[in-house]
């Protein structure tokens, strides 16, 4: 849906979507692949080797684990890398990657 078809509709015609609803995550280490389980996969070189690593993932996956929607507040997902349990956290690495350039650029 464009923005220019967004403009005349109501708050509850238009559909919202989660700001991180895209499973994978570009960094300059390489691509990883956001999951719901304790680790998420990377670095790869490239978004193809990513999302193959997806597609086994998912079949290995598949039919045994529920759904986690994580923790989420209208619709934006909240992370804080402080207190992050998951093993190679796709979003821990950026922040960490952001804040070395930060630093760098300082």
């Amino acid at each position: 849906m464009d923005q220019q078809s967004e403009v005349g509709m109501s708050v509850n015609e238009q559909v919202i979507t989660p700001l991180r609803s895209e499973r994978f995550l570009h960094t300059l280490l390489g691509w990883y692949v956001r999951t719901r389980e304790n680790i998420d996969l990377g670095p790869f070189t490239n978004r193809d080797d990513a999302s193959a690593a997806l597609n086994r993932h998912i079949r290995q996956f598949q039919g045994v684990l529920r759904r986690d929607h994580g923790t989420q507040s209208h619709g934006m997902d909240i992370h804080d890398p402080e207190s992050c349990d998951k093993q190679n956290c796709a979003i821990c690495m950026e922040a960490h990657i952001l804040s070395q350039t930060l630093q760098i650029g300082a």
